[in-house]
């Protein structure tokens, strides 16, 4: 933020708010010029075609920007202009056919927000390295994933790991969780697109076969909704993760304190604390968004 964006035909604005990495900033029409969205016929493309100018200015952060962030490093900048990234590609993708197509996944497969399965399919069709699933379900992001290595045009590993059982909901209740993954992942037409594995994630046989499916691969792309235990899963397997890869971990959010989201949250929190996550945003109702910098903190450690 702190920098100056000369759009053609653009309003000037004064606002506060909090960020997606927790903090404070203050904007007014002196510091920033965002203009209005005009969708084309390829909205995609035409973000891609200005993504510079949402994210590129001038090289020094403005005194304003310094002050209402004491001790922070300006490299945060990068952070705050991969926020606004991610911000526009969804608001980009809205206006692309994927989002209908995304939609009827969701509402067939899925628990999580529409705005959390266009990222899961940004971040496929982007990333490098395989795409690791822990807690499949039903599909939904499965698929998603699927269709994001559809379209990059690209060969990327897809694993799922799942541990089957049953779920009562109303919509997506299902006695045989497994059973109704590959069922779906057939009718979908990408099950050959999938390695699934059976099982819990952190038991040495799961382990050991995500691994001899990854081979040498780096996982460019984590997908977390299983149970609480998010650290436990990232422990499993964070030697895999390249540096910088995408991380979408759902539960982490609510209006309530419950079994799942308290020690999710405090497990994702405490991966931020220690250097080893970036946060990135919350989207949708409970999903987290981020990048593992593992590595970076590693080779910090042992400087």
């Amino acid at each position: 933020m702190g920098k100056h964006y000369p759009f053609p035909h653009s309003e000037s604005f004064a606002v506060s708010f909090v960020n997606c990495v927790r903090n404070t900033v203050s904007v007014t029409s002196a510091d920033v010029r965002i203009s209005r969205f005009q969708p084309r016929s390829n909205g995609v493309g035409w973000f891609h075609a200005r993504a510079g100018e949402f994210t590129c200015g001038g090289s020094k952060p403005s005194q304003q920007t310094e002050t209402v962030n004491p001790g922070k490093p300006t490299t945060q900048a990068a952070s705050y202009n991969e926020c606004l990234d991610l911000m526009h590609w969804v608001m980009a993708y809205r206006h692309e056919p994927i989002h209908s197509e995304l939609m009827k996944i969701r509402d067939k497969y899925s628990m999580l927000h529409v705005d959390v399965l266009i990222l899961v399919y940004h971040f496929a069709k982007l990333c490098s390295g395989a795409i690791l699933e822990i807690g499949s379900f039903v599909g939904g992001a499965t698929i998603a994933a699927a269709l994001g290595v559809r379209d990059s045009g690209q060969e990327k590993k897809l694993i799922a790991v799942e541990p089957g059982g049953s779920v009562k909901h109303k919509r997506l209740g299902t006695r045989n969780i497994l059973r109704d993954l590959e069922r779906n992942l057939a009718r979908e037409r990408v099950a050959n697109m999938v390695t699934l594995v059976k099982g819990q994630s952190f038991k040495p046989e799961t382990m050991s076969a995500v691994r001899q499916a990854l081979g040498s691969d780096q996982v460019g792309l984590l997908i977390l909704d299983a149970d609480a235990a998010k650290r436990r899963d990232i422990d499993c397997y964070r030697d895999k993760f390249a540096e910088g890869s995408w991380m979408v971990i759902d539960d982490i959010y609510g209006t309530d304190a419950n079994e799942k989201i308290t020690p999710s949250r405090a497990d994702v929190d405490a991966l931020v604390a220690e250097g080893l996550l970036d946060p990135l945003g919350f989207y949708g109702w409970s999903t987290w968004i981020g990048r593992w910098r593992g590595g970076a903190h590693h080779q910090a450690a042992e400087a």
